[in-house]
């Protein structure tokens, strides 16, 4: 099928949010949040543009009716696209495959993600949507992009050992927070790199730090950025009963319903100073243009003499991409 020019969405009253942000980094808690408010409407991880991507569908690509009626029908589209458009009522969807308005990407987006009876901002959390951020932008030139980051020392942390059933303190988790940090470090940098591309006030960059030390100014700041009014207590509340009956959040977040305020606990510090150093290590350049403490990635100089002396044996040695996976799965010299 022949690809067409990227469709434009440019109703300004009409506007989508997109929420990005790392796995585990409360891109959950602040859909909530912004959920809370009557204008606002996220629909939790869709995935539209990766599973449309996996049906081989292209952002500029023509929708007629069979590919809408396929969307449905087809088994083997994976999720978590298939389990969002399950939620999809079959009043809906039957209206979605007869609407023949529905002739582009940015339409049928719009179609499937937007509340039917909601006005004002709509939109979606989706965790792989940072990749398609300039498609997304181009197809909707006036939306917001809404990136929420975490330390990765806290991130990476929390990802490896929801993954795992291990002790913390093994080799092989060890060297699964290396994994995991080079992963949050190109995801970081290839974020910004993008976002720094938008017009000016098209993006926002909030750190999950702030929104929990600060709930009420971090909110506001999001909100001004919106252009909304809000009144933060009654949100809060808002929130709080979604989350209780069930209208937010799924089974493994269970501490949505607590209060902003309440006392949030450094997991990091569970860390062997050996993993700290080795997360920090690999997503220094990350850290820094994020604006978080890389002291810990150079915390002992003899650490990274060794390192650097490893680095040069191996090159002499010709095996440079056995560097990390050797020197990270050793113990770190002692004095």
């Amino acid at each position: 099928m022949t690809n067409q020019p990227l469709d434009a969405e440019s109703k300004s009253l009409d506007t989508p949010i997109f929420l990005i942000g790392y796995a585990r980094s409360g891109t959950t808690l602040i859909k909530a949040i912004l959920n809370s408010h009557p204008e606002i409407h996220l629909a939790h991880e869709p995935e539209i543009l990766k599973g449309l991507s996996n049906m081989g569908i292209a952002p500029g690509q023509l929708i007629n009716r069979q590919i809408r009626a396929d969307l449905f029908a087809e088994t083997h589209i994976k999720k978590p696209f298939r389990r969002f458009l399950e939620t999809i009522s079959e009043i809906r969807r039957q209206e979605i495959i007869a609407d023949e308005n529905l002739s582009s990407v940015a339409a049928l987006y719009r179609a499937l993600v937007r509340n039917q009876h909601s006005s004002g901002y709509w939109g979606d959390k989706s965790l792989t949507n940072h990749r398609y951020l300039d498609e997304l932008i181009q197809l909707f030139p006036q939306a917001k992009v809404l990136v929420i980051v975490r330390d990765p020392r806290e991130t990476v942390y929390s990802v490896v050992n929801k993954r795992s059933k291990a002790e913390p303190t093994s080799e092989l988790i060890s060297n699964q927070y290396n994994k995991f940090a080079m992963k949050w470090n190109d995801w970081a940098n290839n974020m910004l790199d993008k976002v720094e591309r938008f017009q000016p006030g098209q993006a926002l960059v909030i750190r999950f730090e702030d929104l929990v030390s600060a709930p009420k100014e971090t909110v506001g700041k999001v909100m001004d950025w919106l252009g909304l009014d809000h009144d933060f207590d009654q949100m809060e509340r808002a929130r709080q009963s979604a989350v209780l009956e069930g209208r937010e959040a799924e089974s493994h977040h269970k501490n949505l319903s607590k209060p902003l305020l309440s006392e949030k606990k450094d997991r990091k510090e569970e860390l062997p100073e050996r993993d700290r150093y080795r997360i920090a290590r690999n997503a220094k350049s990350g850290m820094a243009r994020l604006g978080y403490d890389i002291s810990g990635a150079k915390f002992s100089l003899r650490h990274e003499v060794a390192f650097r002396l490893a680095e040069i044996k191996l090159l002499l040695q010709g095996k440079r991409k056995k560097l990390k996976a050797e020197w990270y799965s050793s113990p770190l010299p002692r004095p």
